[in-house]
């Protein structure tokens, strides 16, 4: 199952996975046996990728104990979202202010493809994950409109946190319904070139979100 070459890498990416689909308890303290045995590789690669997903925040190292996922803060979800709003919430405001461009045809044809993609989503069972990529595919759609590497490298960079949040926020009984309805908005106003409205329709999305998760933990 896994190429010798690269025992760390797929590691790594195994362990990452877990974590971003919510599939660890996050008050469970996790052995590099556990996960070894697990994927029928040597400890050595297991310990090799703990330490980068330590080093990128995912994880917490307890000495001779194993390790314990990282739960996101409600300051760190607040802060991801603040930065989001701004990023994103700039692109839809270009997106609406650009919608007539021969780029900005093409953006709207596609933001329509992925809201019918959406939508047929929602009469399924257990498409959370794809439900999910295909909610960023229609932001990252927005923000490399905008043509800002700098932008675009900052949302890819969360990716992985931002998935893990979205996953926790679509635990709510018709979520999914909502956030149709919102990136509905959104696509709408972008495609009349409301400017404004595509804007606020950004920052009403990722409210919305944000007030699901507090909800969630009281």
């Amino acid at each position: 199952m896994f190429v010798k070459s690269t025992f760390k890498e797929q590691a790594y990416e195994y362990l990452l996975n877990l974590i971003v689909n919510n599939q660890l308890d996050i008050s469970q303290v996790y052995s590099e046996r556990y996960f070894a045995e697990k994927m029928g590789i040597s400890r050595t690669p297991v310990r090799e990728a703990m330490l980068q997903l330590q080093r990128e925040g995912y994880i917490q190292i307890q000495s001779n104990k194993g390790i314990k996922v990282k739960e996101i803060s409600e300051n760190e979800v607040h802060q991801i979202l603040q930065m989001r709003i701004a990023i994103e919430g700039f692109c839809a405001l270009y997106a609406a202010e650009n919608n007539e461009t021969e780029k900005g045809i093409v953006l709207c044809r596609k933001v329509t493809d992925l809201l019918n993609i959406e939508k047929s989503l929602l009469d399924k069972e257990s498409i959370q994950e794809e439900f999910i990529k295909n909610d960023l595919e229609f932001h990252m759609a927005l923000i490399e409109f905008s043509g800002n590497d700098i932008m675009k490298e900052s949302i890819v960079n969360l990716r992985n946190q931002i998935s893990r949040i979205g996953l926790q926020s679509f635990y709510k009984k018709d979520r999914m319904a909502q956030t149709h309805k919102e990136h509905m908005k959104i696509a709408s106003a972008v495609k009349c070139g409301n400017a404004k409205e595509a804007y606020l329709s950004i920052k009403e999305h990722l409210t919305s979100c944000e007030e699901i998760l507090k909800t969630q933990k009281n």
